[in-house]
């Protein structure tokens, strides 16, 4: 495997782990390193949805700059 594909398998261990123990701000950092993995991946739907998914955390845990970020990375 190649080490995007391995980052991306210890991203989806993370992420239910941070659910479990409600770490929201975790969980969405999760969200985005996975986008920008599958974004390396040329993975750009699933990208997509990762960026969603950790824009809509963001933006629940008021946290504006990773939401811009987030936002900014939708548009790339």
């Amino acid at each position: 495997l190649n080490q995007y594909q391995k980052a991306l398998e210890l991203y989806q261990q993370a992420l239910p782990i941070r659910q479990e123990i409600g770490d929201k701000a975790g969980q969405a950092h999760t969200l985005n390193n996975m986008g920008v993995v599958c974004d390396r991946l040329k993975q750009y739907s699933q990208a997509r949805q990762f960026f969603n998914q950790a824009r809509a955390i963001y933006q629940e845990i008021s946290d504006r700059e990773a939401y811009q970020t987030a936002i900014r990375q939708l548009g790339s």
